[in-house]
Order: structure tokens, then sequence, then C-alpha cells
């Protein structure tokens, strides 16, 4: 069953956003997106902006003041685009943004790659295949993103236990994940029924456009094998991943060009560490194990020493009860 059935959400492209659209002209070439079918929104947060908004057309982003940020933040929140459309938005944003527009270390680049026209199945393939790689992930964002609280990773929370077992019974009855999986994780899940999206929040806030299509290149380059693989065969594949060619190769399989840009000095760890990730999020509730701890987690360091106050606020207690390498 696709997800647009089962959410009764759909894509609306506004005929007034495709003339504005087609008034711009690209300023610069970039690299083709790998999907180019895929509708995509874009959510930019930026600092610095002062009192007076800068002159970005509201029908192609809309913006939004953000009480979280400082001096003058503002989010701009595009339409949902595809294909050249996106590039034409992302252009003329970054080409119309002021000098003094601030990317400081609380903003951040939100990606929703949408998914309703991906059936169930497709959807468990794409969040395993984001499981293994989420370590790279957070390597090629950088930034120490992997810390924050706003993009918490998966693989540093008990969620991953029984992650995609939960997922799949969710999603065939019909039940939204937002109660359990809150938006502050780095794969938002609650965006599924709310906007038939993962949101992708890892991304810190940057003025290269270029790397930001690297990674919605990334992004779009897991949900292209998320529709080749169907789930029994992915698993099978990912469980056979034990050797370090095995690793390289399955990155370069999946990502094409884009393996590049992935530090090839974690590949083997990361790699070995998600597919860990991966059958743990298969396992079922009769059949419990612990996540195998990883020492060199940053992101679970930080987060145990949260102080309540904070997790209260942001999640709830229970999501952070049990860390990776706790015991």
């Amino acid at each position: 069953m696709l997800l647009s059935r089962l959410t009764g959400l759909e894509v609306i492209r506004s005929l007034e956003l495709v003339k504005h659209l087609k008034a711009l002209k690209l300023r610069n070439d970039y690299d083709p997106l790998v999907a180019p079918d895929c509708f995509c929104g874009i959510e930019i947060e930026v600092e610095g902006l002062g009192r007076v908004l800068p002159e970005i057309n509201p029908v192609i982003w809309e913006a939004k003041r953000d009480n979280s940020l400082r001096n003058g933040g503002v989010e701009f929140i595009s339409r949902p685009v595809a294909g050249n459309d996106l590039l034409q938005s992302l252009d003329y944003f970054f080409n119309q943004l002021p000098a003094h527009a601030l990317f400081s270390p609380r903003t951040s680049i939100h990606v929703h790659i949408n998914v309703l026209d991906l059936e169930l199945e497709n959807i468990e393939c794409f969040v395993i295949l984001y499981l293994l790689f989420e370590k790279l992930l957070y390597r090629f964002v950088g930034k120490d993103r992997d810390r924050s609280i706003f993009c918490v990773p998966l693989q540093d929370t008990y969620r991953v236990s029984q992650l995609i077992t939960d997922l799949r019974i969710k999603l065939a009855a019909g039940l939204s994940v937002e109660h359990e999986e809150r938006r502050y994780a780095g794969l938002n899940l609650a965006s599924l029924f709310k906007f038939g999206t993962f949101e992708f929040r890892q991304l810190g806030g940057t003025r290269d456009m270029r790397r930001v299509i690297i990674w919605i290149n990334i992004l779009q380059s897991l949900r292209n094998h998320a529709l080749a693989w169907n789930i029994e065969e992915l698993k099978q594949q990912i469980m056979q991943l034990n050797t370090t060619s095995d690793y390289r190769i399955f990155l370069s399989q999946i990502f094409g060009k884009a393996s590049v840009h992935f530090n090839s000095d974690y590949v083997d760890k990361d790699m070995e560490q998600g597919v860990y990730a991966v059958k743990h999020s298969l396992t079922e509730k009769n059949n419990q194990t612990k996540m195998k701890p990883d020492n060199d987690s940053s992101g679970m360091k930080f987060l145990i020493n949260l102080n309540k106050s904070v997790v209260d606020y942001e999640f709830e207690p229970v999501v952070f009860a049990n860390f990776i390498g706790i015991r």
C-alpha cells in the first residue's frame, strides 16, 4: 500500500509557484539531482537578519520568525519542489540572502524527502539503509551535529531496538509514530503522517549551495535504492556485509559518485556499527538483545550529560532511559 493512500496526503504543486520559478534562471552550474522527480521541502534557519526581512519572494520561500534563533533569526521554508525547480529555488534563495546573514552553530538546514509514492515495504527499506549509513552521514555533515539535542542519532538512543518491527506494525495499522518518534531525532519519523516525508535534520547551516546539493543527492540516493530493493533481499544483503571490501562496494553501489564525500578512514568501523544497528532494529519483541557498545559515540556521551530540564522540554524522558554503551 502506498503511504499516500494510507495517510490521505498528496503533493500539491502551486500553479503560481510554477509561474514564478519559470521566471528564474540558474546563475551557476550545479550537479544534477539523482532523483529529479522526487519532491523535496527545504527549511533553512538564518540568524543576524534584524527586524527587516530580506527581499525573498514569499511565493517561493515562506519566512517565519524563530525565537530559538538569535539576532532576528528566521526560518525560510520552501514549497514542495523537484528537479530543476528545486535547484532554482535554492539558487534564488542564496543569491537573495544578504551578506550580513549568519549561519551560527544554532542554525541548520532540514530536508524533507517525499515518500508518499513509496510502498510501506520501501519505507522500511529506506529506514534500514539510513540506519546502516547513519554514522557516515553524521561524519559528512560534521560540526559536532551528532551532539546536538535537535538532531539526535537514532543509534544513540534505545529507540533503535525493534525500530523496524514497530514501524511496520504502526504503518500497517495506520497509526502515527509521532508520540514516540519525537521530532528532534536526526531522522524525524513523525513527519511521515504529518507531511508524508522523511525529515532529515542533520545538516548545519551553510551558504554553500553545492554542499546542500551534495546532501540532497545523498538522501535521494537512499530513496532510490529503497525503491530498488524488497525488504527480504535488502536484509540478506546487509547481513552478509562483513569485510572491508563488502562495505566499500555497497557504499559505492548506494551513493555512486557521492560516495567520495564520505570519510574513507571510518567506512569500515561506521558500517560495522550500522550493520549491528540494523540487526537490532529488526529484533522481535520476544527476542530482545542489547545494543553493542560504541565507546567512541560522542553523541551518546553528550546526551548522558543533558540536564533534566532540557530533556523534559524537548523529549519524553523515557526516550533517553537507556543509551548505547550504558550498562
